[in-house]
């Protein structure tokens, strides 16, 4: 039998009618899971608001480096704009440093040295609060130009280090490696995903002007032995994930509990008029985040313990504590799991939750970065202690584990040509061969490697 056209409706209607109300029926559900998922996290120490986030303790001004590294800062950008190309004439004394030339760098940095001598005492200072309102209607849309700030005085400070290195002032290179190393772990010290990410970044500048500088004077094992009790809490602590992630819990929660029509524009972004393409995902987007029937109260509570559930499994997992790896790969299922899930509390969650894509690498890969330049060290000391290089790093005295295999550190001597490394988040020993100045097209996961001789490479002209 045919249904004619009113009996089409009919049907249509009622299928309609049975999805809304499963909908309906589904963020009911989820709203009545909220008190159990936040006395869950409330148990486990998860922050719910951004006042969750401020320090227990207020940073006292004498103690806080912030009000020093956002003026260095300022005074840096400012030197730097008035010294056009600047960076590459450093880069160019540094690839040849004859005496001319490194007069020449001297001269290039003279008008940073205010500056960078503010960052030295910034880091001296105990503590950092930039004062960030994480109590906002919107903490997601929080900016943090300290992080710009200080990577730029980490980037003076390691020209400054080489530079001085070569001058044979090994103490005032230590002072301003020692202080590029603090500024990464203030930028770190903030609970937020991008704080880590920035310190990985600051740390990787850090340790490759530590290989420049030991490359620089090879022999003086008392500098050496200085350099490996810079790199030594680096290499043992790392970023704390699981404190960088706290950040990102508030956003989540704070945003799943705002209006649909606050969460529109990061679902789907800014849309052209003419993109018809783009308005029919806004309006998909519109209807998922604000379906018909749900009272506005129950969508709010529903995505909220939709936001709070994922962190709760993931913090209450005692491996994730012991293991970043783990909590890496841990996340990961979470995301792929939910973001393939039906259920349409979940949509909150495929705008939401932090996509890794390979930022958990990179923080682990910071760490395996710290611990190659201390074997590396180790294999330096040892050479000079007898004469020949050791047959194992643990040979030298070099025992740590790459954090992405639990097996020790790869080591290659050829000639005078020395690599310790770990194979890096693919887990593919490469030989030693790391991902430097390669066409676009390379494999972008090769090995980390801490190397000696390191040369500096002239920038292109």
């Amino acid at each position: 039998m045919k249904l004619g056209i009113s009996g089409v409706i009919g049907l249509a209607a009622l299928l309609m009618a049975g999805c809304n109300n499963s909908t309906v029926a589904a963020f009911e559900k989820a709203a009545a899971e909220l008190p159990v998922a936040e006395a869950a996290a409330k148990k486990l120490g998860l922050p719910l608001t951004g006042a969750d986030l401020m320090p227990k303790t207020p940073v006292r001004p004498e103690d806080n480096a912030a009000p020093l590294i956002l003026e260095a800062g300022k005074a840096y950008r400012l030197a730097g704009s008035q010294s056009r190309g600047w960076e590459q004439s450093l880069g160019q004394a540094f690839a040849d440093p004859t005496p001319a030339n490194l007069a020449k760098a001297q001269a290039t940095l003279q008008p940073f040295n205010a500056a960078l001598d503010q960052a030295v005492r910034a880091a001296a200072k105990p503590e950092v609060d930039f004062g960030h309102d994480w109590d906002s209607d919107e903490p997601w849309n929080l900016t943090f130009p300290e992080y710009s700030e200080g990577k730029n005085l980490v980037k003076g400070l390691s020209y400054r280090a080489q530079l001085r290195t070569r001058r044979g002032d090994t103490a005032g290179a230590l002072s301003d490696l020692q202080a590029a190393a603090a500024m990464g772990r203030f930028m770190g010290s903030e609970p937020t995903l991008i704080g880590g990410l920035v310190r990985v970044a600051i740390d990787a500048l850090v340790v490759r002007s530590m290989e420049y500088a030991i490359t620089i004077r090879a022999g003086d094992m008392s500098f050496l032995q200085d350099l490996d009790a810079l790199a030594a809490p680096h290499a043992a602590e790392s970023v704390d994930m699981l404190h960088a992630l706290r950040g990102e819990i508030v956003f989540n929660v704070t945003a799943a509990s705002a209006p649909a029509e606050r969460l529109l524009p990061m679902a789907s972004g800014s849309v052209d008029e003419a993109d018809t393409a783009g308005l029919a995902n806004q309006a998909d987007w519109k209807r998922r985040l604000a379906p018909a029937g749900v009272p506005e109260s129950v969508r709010t509570e529903a995505f909220r313990a939709r936001a709070l559930q994922p962190w709760v499994e993931l913090y209450a997992d005692p491996e994730v504590r012991k293991d970043p790896m783990a909590l890496v790969r841990r996340m990961e299922d979470l995301d792929k799991r939910l973001s393939n899930d039906p259920d349409p509390t979940l949509a909150v969650h495929q705008i939401l939750f932090p996509v890794l894509a390979g930022a958990g690498d990179a923080l682990v890969t910071g760490r395996a970065r710290w611990q190659a330049v201390r074997g590396l060290m180790a294999v330096l000391r040892f050479k000079g202690a007898q004469g020949r290089y050791p047959a194992t790093l643990a040979e030298a005295g070099f025992t740590d584990v790459d954090p992405f295999t639990g097996k020790a550190f790869h080591l290659k001597v050829e000639g005078e040509t020395v690599r310790v490394y770990s194979v890096g988040p693919d887990g593919v020993d490469n030989g030693g061969e790391e991902r430097v100045n390669t066409a676009p097209d390379a494999p972008r996961q090769m090995d980390i490697v801490s190397m000696f001789p390191r040369r500096v490479n002239a920038p292109p002209k």
